[in-house]
């Protein structure tokens, strides 16, 4: 009984093997679509710096006013930072008595 059940189970698993293996290699062109040529490269490097050189200029087109310093909000806000101290984890000599 577990003879025939494990040759059962064992086709199955080959069944499933060979057949992801077959799905995988018919519908992802793995081997193709992996290596791309030099001018490949070259282009999307071209369009890359492109997209980039835009960026550039659209960061370059602004301009900061500093009018908003100037008015009676800003003078109004007030710093309430607080610093925060590290505690300290370890005594200096963890052999001394307390």
């Amino acid at each position: 009984m577990q003879t025939s059940l494990r040759q059962i189970l064992s086709t199955a698993l080959l069944i499933a093997v060979f057949g992801g293996a077959y799905y995988a290699l018919s519908y992802l062109d793995f081997f193709s679509s992996a290596r791309m040529t030099r001018e490949q490269v070259e282009t999307q490097t071209q369009e890359f710096e492109r997209d980039l050189v835009a960026q550039l200029d659209d960061l370059n087109a602004i301009s900061l006013d500093g009018s908003a310093f100037e008015g009676r909000e800003y003078a109004s806000l007030v710093d309430i930072t607080v610093v925060l101290e590290s505690p300290q984890v370890h005594r200096s000599d963890p052999f001394a008595a307390l």
